[in-house]
């Protein structure tokens, strides 16, 4: 029988169902692994409706086309199937968990294992070297090469049987349960650890600071600070990657960092205990009730001198003056201003260090991303080995899909995680932008996550459409890390060199230039995305070029009753620049808001509020423009952002402007 005429052996139920796809095998990391597609050759996703098909239609291309290598059967929360995988275990144990399942089996592609099909619920798949099992989120490859020719059968206590089984080394044993840590996610930890007694000292020592002898010692006190609120020793290693400590040695020498971990596991005089843990047993035993660590006096004095004295090392970048190592980002925008293919540009400055990416994507889908790519100059293996896309992934608040989240990010390991966009996300899964506490909630179910592992992580946002601030609850700024703004004074495509200005509106660390420019568009040699000081003239620290700062002189010499234009024009080309300069130059004063225009008459304009258009001063305190950095567009404060600025620095007269 050849290999489609054995698809058609699949019980008829199964093939009724929209729920197929087609997977080709590929090499990622070193390793094989199969990656689902669409018939048009577009990949799918197990979680996307939208990339599934019939069984007639996978079936037919792959009939016609070379390209796959076989078919795929989707499992997700709407039907009721489930699917066990049966791999690396003995022929008895196959046996037994086939005559436990009584329902459809047919041989997985490699011929070694056991693909079972029935109908159970699952609360989170789970995936080990005996097998996998799931019921959503995942496509099983199908043969048709029978081997239990079963009815699709009602299996739920087999599957719970299997889970168990597949999961029973994940389990403490029972006389270690009564002494194991509460069950916290990795970001708990940190946030317990960071705001009990001696907070201050966790939080020095977590990025990297504090007062020790050798490195080796501040690993170790990290290590003994971490294993008080847990002893699973694959989490603590997790939040210390995620650290600021983090150097060559950890993975130079294989044993060393979990060697250390057990050293401090080994030296524990007591445990962090849950409340409601300590509150069952104090009923009786008042003796036994644990203490939670109190909470930092109100007054209470923390030494600072030991690390000024010590010193601070800059933080680690991802992309230089740009993104941090294991930070959260988010870049806002309006819309069409170059958001998407600024994201881009990063991506590709961090797969060119040969670094992982996972890229989601909410907003533009295959098409215009690859487009995007190939003009900023990627290349096709480059892309392929290092860019994880997944178009329209789901990202509810589900029990679940967080937690599959980060088995994504345990399986890839990427150093970056881009998701476009943060409004996108929050819609599809049934959020209120509006809502601080939903904001919070999907911070914590998603980047958060990424960032307690040492991974950065980049939200791309939107503007309203009267713009000034990310869009949604204020709350997004305690979120992020770092908040640029992205603003496109000079309109670029792929026939016109324009402009992309980067302005900084939060700055947890302290260390970003306030602003940076680049030239992006089609000049004479291709496509261009670069840093720049603009892309013919330097900015000033206002982000204006030479030549739009002497058109606004031009304008503001004209007195405060305005300007026509034509008045304006020769006041600007007795100043020396040309008539197409000056109408340039006027577009984007307008745009930029230095200038508006009342009737047939043009005005300077001075904002309300002078004092709102600077970035957070303690933000700054530390910080210098870089050279080709420019200065700060103006803009209005974000929800929660406190502004200060003197008069000299936001005044618009004569006295107080740069030369």
């Amino acid at each position: 029988m050849t290999a489609t005429r054995a698809l058609y052996q699949l019980p008829d139920e199964l093939k009724a169902e929209d729920s197929w796809v087609l997977w080709k095998k590929k090499r990622r990391n070193g390793k094989a692994t199969k990656v689902a597609y669409q018939a048009d050759h577009r990949q799918a996703s197990s979680t996307d409706p939208a990339t599934w098909t019939t069984f007639e239609a996978v079936v037919e291309a792959f009939e016609r086309d070379g390209f796959f290598d076989g078919i795929g059967f989707v499992f997700h929360p709407d039907s009721p199937y489930a699917g066990a995988d049966i791999d690396d275990v003995t022929e008895e144990q196959a046996r037994r968990w086939l005559e436990r399942f009584d329902s459809y089996t047919e041989r997985s592609p490699s011929g070694n294992g056991f693909h079972i099909i029935c109908k159970a619920e699952l609360p989170k798949g789970t995936n080990r070297t005996e097998g996998e099992l799931y019921s959503s989120g995942r496509f099983f490859t199908m043969t048709g090469d029978v081997v239990r020719d079963a009815p699709v059968r009602e299996a739920q206590d087999a599957a719970d049987e299997f889970y168990k089984f597949l999961r029973r080394d994940d389990e403490p044993s029972a006389e270690r349960a009564a002494q194991t840590s509460p069950i916290l996610t990795d970001a708990e930890v940190v946030r317990l650890a960071e705001n009990a007694k001696h907070g201050d000292e966790f939080s020095a020592i977590y990025r990297g600071g504090g007062h020790f002898k050798s490195s080796s010692e501040r690993d170790l006190s990290l290590a003994s600070r971490l294993a008080f609120w847990t002893q699973d020793e694959a989490q603590i290693e997790r939040i210390m990657r995620g650290s600021g400590c983090v150097r060559e040695k950890w993975d130079r020498h294989r044993t060393y960092l979990r060697d250390t971990i057990r050293k401090a596991l080994s030296s524990l005089t007591e445990t962090y205990t849950a409340p409601r843990e300590r509150a069952s047993k104090s009923i009786g035993k008042s003796s036994e009730l644990v203490e939670e660590p109190r909470r930092r006096a109100r007054f209470e004095r923390i030494d600072l001198g030991e690390p000024i004295e010590s010193g601070m090392e800059p933080p680690d970048m991802l992309v230089p003056e740009e993104l941090y190592a294991g930070r959260v980002h988010c870049i806002y925008s309006a819309g069409g201003t170059g958001k998407t293919f600024k994201a881009l540009w990063l991506i590709k400055e961090v797969i060119d260090q040969g670094k992982p990416v996972l890229l989601l994507d909410l907003e533009n889908g295959v098409r215009i991303v690859s487009d995007r790519l190939r003009d900023l100059g990627a290349e096709a293996e480059q892309v392929r080995r290092h860019l994880y896309y997944f178009p329209f992934p789901s990202m509810p608040l589900t029990d679940d899909a967080p937690a599959e989240f980060e088995e994504l990010l345990e399986e890839i390991k990427p150093t970056l995680v881009v998701v476009d966009s943060w409004i996108n996300c929050l819609s599809a899964a049934g959020l209120d932008e509006n809502s601080a506490t939903d904001i919070a909630q999907w911070a914590e179910a998603y980047p958060q996550r990424a960032r307690v592992r040492g991974i950065a992580a980049l939200l791309l946002d939107h503007v309203p459409k009267e713009g000034g601030s990310a869009r949604g609850s204020g709350r997004k700024l305690d979120y992020v890390d770092v908040m640029w703004e992205l603003r496109n004074p000079q309109k670029f495509d792929r026939e016109t060199v324009g402009r992309i200005d980067m302005h900084l509106r939060k700055d947890r660390e302290g260390w970003l230039p306030r602003a940076l420019t680049f030239s992006v568009g089609a000049g004479e040699d291709g496509f261009i995305f670069k840093r720049s000081a603009g892309t013919v003239e330097p900015i000033d620290e206002e982000g204006l070029s030479k030549s739009e700062r002497t058109t606004l002189e031009a304008l503001r010499a004209l007195g405060n009753m305005g300007a026509f234009d034509k008045d304006w024009r020769e006041e600007t080309i007795a100043a020396g620049l040309s008539r197409a300069t000056y109408y340039r130059c006027r577009e984007t004063l307008m745009r930029l808001d230095f200038v508006e225009q009342v009737m047939n008459k043009f005005f300077v304009k001075i904002p309300a509020n002078s004092g709102s258009h600077e970035v957070s001063k303690e933000s700054h305190e530390t910080n210098e423009t870089a050279a080709n950095g420019g200065g700060l567009m103006r803009s209005h404060p974000l929800k929660g952002e406190t502004d200060e600025t003197t008069h000299a620095e936001s005044c618009m007269c004569s006295e107080c402007l740069p030369p």
